[in-house]
């Protein structure tokens, strides 16, 4: 099964397409973006549920009013609600994604081979920290022992940066933003069913050409830039699907249909 990837950079969306019909979106919009990590202070502005804080503590014995703590947004905000936030922290990388509240070694379930699974985990102890989690990406399943220890360097990395920021700066404070749209989308959406990738502007077509080559992922993926006077999602058909999925009626086969208030609970 083949799979194609539109990355509107003009418009800050791109879709995971399967068969001409897309079966994912990605949206990058807004001051305050999935995954961000803030230093905050508990109040109101974000929303973090007992569930999202760590620890078997009591509520009143997790947090204080006033509190500094380091959280990420799990939930982008809305019209009527702020961000929901975390203190789980999690740094997606290529091959691995970086738990440092967590503990242990998880791989992927999608890599059966027990050898394998068995080679990522021994490679990841060499330079885990101590009480620091590390989940083993599908991605990861092939990956040479240095492309795997480099992966997890540069997260690492990452959190120091993140707490070394967290120790002078004032709350509410941005202290880490994932990569741009093209970035995460090669990263969570290119996988071995995907041969086809379409850009819009020639500046994303050599990212992405060389993100694929750094990658290991440029053979048997052809990537393009959309020519034309229609936007590239106009021409794919994308922008008729974002229209569908933002109606207040979805009409059924049977001639039926549900409201809007009814496809929320769904």
């Amino acid at each position: 099964m083949s799979k194609s990837i539109v990355i509107a950079e003009r418009d800050n969306i791109a879709a995971v397409l399967d068969k001409g019909k897309v079966d994912e979106f990605y949206i990058q919009r807004g001051e305050i973006l999935l995954n961000d990590v803030y230093l905050g202070t508990v109040d109101k502005m974000g929303f973090l549920h007992a569930s999202d804080i760590q620890g078997n503590k009591p509520l009143e014995q997790k947090v204080k009013h006033k509190e500094r703590m380091i959280v990420q947004v799990i939930k982008e905000p809305t019209s009527n609600k702020g961000p929901r936030l975390t203190t789980s922290i999690s740094l997606p990388g290529r091959f691995l994604v970086l738990m440092p509240n967590e503990t242990g070694i998880n791989i992927s379930k999608k890599i059966a081979n027990s050898k394998e699974r068995a080679r990522l985990k021994s490679v990841v102890s060499l330079i885990k920290p101590t009480g620091g989690g590390v989940i083993g990406r599908t991605e990861a399943e092939g990956q040479t022992d240095s492309e795997i220890q480099d992966d997890l360097e540069l997260l690492l990395e990452k959190w120091n940066n993140i707490i070394l920021q967290a120790e002078s700066a004032e709350p509410p404070t941005l202290l880490h933003r994932d990569q741009d749209l093209l970035y995460k989308v090669l990263r969570e959406a290119c996988t071995e069913d995907v041969t086809n990738i379409v850009v819009d502007t020639a500046f994303a077509l050599n990212r992405a050409q060389l993100l694929m080559s750094n990658w290991n992922m440029n053979k048997g993926i052809n990537v393009t830039l959309h020519k034309g006077n229609e936007s590239l999602l106009v021409s794919t058909g994308i922008v008729k699907e974002i229209k569908a999925a933002l109606q207040t009626k979805v009409n059924l086969p049977s001639g039926g249909y549900l409201s809007k208030l009814q496809k929320l609970f769904l």
